[in-house]
């Protein structure tokens, strides 16, 4: 689209393809099998305790699960950010710019996948841990190659190594959270801490970004904040417990 299309109505069209969404989300959610047994559920139903005095003894997953969130929700959309960074900081042509913005977001899906597929066979631990150190390790020198040398060649493989290797962890993190819950809890705890993470971290996170740019002048900071939320998010991970059937069996054995 030309420069005036798009900030006329072309922007609404991510809008759009996102209310086209809803129906299959509700369908898939009406169609999915109940996993607690119905003996099992109607013998809870006449608990008197309620779900907040359950999950009230798993203070301590829900805090790293918290805590794990707001890492991996910084990162994203931090990430997110580099369109607005790239064209405001760098100065680079926007085209360029958002073919980084489709590149680490289809790296991203693909990192997903892939760590799930790895969490199942390497256990769920490994999968969140190592590839977080990766991150962590690569975010700085990541930022300093993009800034001193800001091109397509930069742009593309940076962000992408960054946004692949940054995915990885959290598909095997959901399963070891959900796993970790009993089964009564799973859903209402899940999505409360979720929704907590996305609009207290996520919310914010573009927000300091270009507060912390404002303030300090350098086109680093950005990576400040992204080291900050790995390092919360690596000593979280380290304290999850080890949830994969495939690592339980191994133990049993």
């Amino acid at each position: 689209m030309a420069p005036e299309m798009l900030e006329s109505y072309g922007w609404r069209v991510a809008f759009l393809i996102g209310a086209v969404c809803l129906p299959f989300g509700f369908w898939m959610r009406r169609t999915l099998p109940e996993t607690i047994p119905q003996a099992e559920a109607g013998a809870r139903a006449t608990e008197h305790s309620s779900h907040l005095s359950h999950a009230r003894h798993h203070v301590g997953i829900i805090a790293l699960a918290l805590m794990i969130l707001a890492s991996g929700t910084i990162s994203t959309y931090v990430t997110q950010y580099m369109t607005t960074y790239a064209q405001n900081t760098l100065h680079v042509a926007p085209t360029l710019v958002f073919a980084v913005s489709l590149v680490s977001n289809g790296l991203q899906i693909a990192g997903a996948l892939f760590g799930g597929w790895l969490a199942d066979r390497l256990g769920r631990k490994p999968v969140m841990i190592w590839p977080q150190l990766a991150t962590l390790l690569l975010t700085y020198p990541t930022f300093q190659w993009i800034v001193h040398a800001p091109g397509a060649l930069s742009l593309l493989v940076g962000f992408g190594v960054l946004s692949i290797i940054g995915s990885l962890p959290f598909t095997a993190f959901y399963a070891t959270f959900t796993e970790a819950l009993p089964q009564n809890l799973r859903g209402g705890v899940f999505a409360t801490v979720y929704a907590v993470a996305i609009a207290s971290f996520g919310g914010t996170a573009q927000l300091v970004v270009t507060w912390l740019l404002h303030v300090t002048g350098n086109p680093l900071a950005p990576a400040w904040y992204l080291l900050l939320a790995a390092i919360v998010g690596l000593g979280a991970m380290s304290l999850m417990p080890e949830t994969a059937p495939v690592k339980q069996r191994q133990g049993r054995a």
